[in-house]
């Protein structure tokens, strides 16, 4: 998927982001919260201003579109010095539950 995800850095104290993505060729015209992006957001900031592992910190998005989201995200060293995790949480609102069995 091909989108666009800007963001501001220190937006408010206690927020490391907050982000927006934007996804219109695909008919979203944006997503309220993106785990994938935000995790992906992560690993570039551990590059660009590193810090201390593990390390902390909290995006937020979907404030305008009044679904406001925050997201968690702990980034750990993998099993290589040059492996580098995100672990995501947050709390979530489940629309739609189901099985596949294959």
């Amino acid at each position: 998927m091909v989108g666009f995800v800007p963001f501001a850095l220190a937006p408010k104290p206690g927020v490391d982001a907050a982000l927006r993505a934007i996804f219109a060729d695909h008919g979203v015209s944006e997503d309220p919260v993106t785990g994938s992006a935000s995790g992906h957001l992560a690993l570039l900031l551990q590059q660009l201003v590193p810090a201390e592992l593990p390390r902390n910190l909290v995006f937020t998005q979907g404030d305008e579109l009044g679904r406001p989201g925050r997201i968690d995200i702990e980034l750990r060293p993998g099993s290589n010095p040059s492996d580098l995790r995100a672990w995501i949480t947050g709390p979530a609102t489940v629309i739609l539950r189901g099985e596949l069995d294959l």
